[in-house]
């Protein structure tokens, strides 16, 4: 052999090391996130039981149909929490590290108007583990979409309304 080849083996040996290395730290940064995320989730349900809530899911999934130009994309949006408070339902968000220091990113705030849409609870909260701080988030989407509900069932209330008094005075 060549030290030609001695180099060119060296070269793919330390790829290859290099690949299996950053895989396994990979893995074991996986792993350390989702042990953490897993204990902030059980302390997660202290917190929300002592501030009054009572745990009605976990892990909540719904299935989400997309449809771009005829072709179905599916997807599966994942709340972490599903809460009651007397007869209102939150969803609950919880986060843990710096995802919540100071002011919430955008792509949590997109996030929870995502969940928003989907879940449509009376609420979404932000709990914040580090801490252990509840954040209420409201969304001010521009029109009030069950408000337009009521009015729908006002509408059918009176044109029901009217054809029954329609009705009465002909039958006289």
């Amino acid at each position: 052999m060549q030290s030609i080849d001695f180099f060119v083996l060296g070269a793919i040996l330390g790829i290859y090391l290099f690949y299996k290395i950053s895989r396994f730290y990979q893995h074991k940064k996986r792993q350390i996130i989702l042990y953490k995320a897993k204990r902030a989730e059980s302390q997660a349900v202290k917190v929300l039981q002592n501030a009054g809530f009572k745990i009605v899911d976990v892990q909540k999934r719904i299935k989400v149909k997309t449809k771009i130009n005829g072709r179905e994309f599916f997807n599966t949006i994942i709340a972490d929490m599903i809460v009651k408070k007397g007869h209102k339902t939150f969803l609950v968000e919880i986060k843990t590290g710096k995802q919540t220091e100071k002011s919430i990113p955008p792509q949590v705030r997109r996030q929870l108007l995502e969940y928003y849409l989907v879940f449509k609870p009376d609420g979404v909260i932000l709990l914040d583990m580090e801490i252990g701080k509840l954040y209420n988030v409201s969304f001010d989407l521009g029109h009030n979409y069950k408000y337009k509900i009521y009015l729908r069932y006002l509408f059918a209330f009176l044109a029901g309304a009217t054809l029954v008094s329609l009705y009465l005075s002909f039958k006289w």
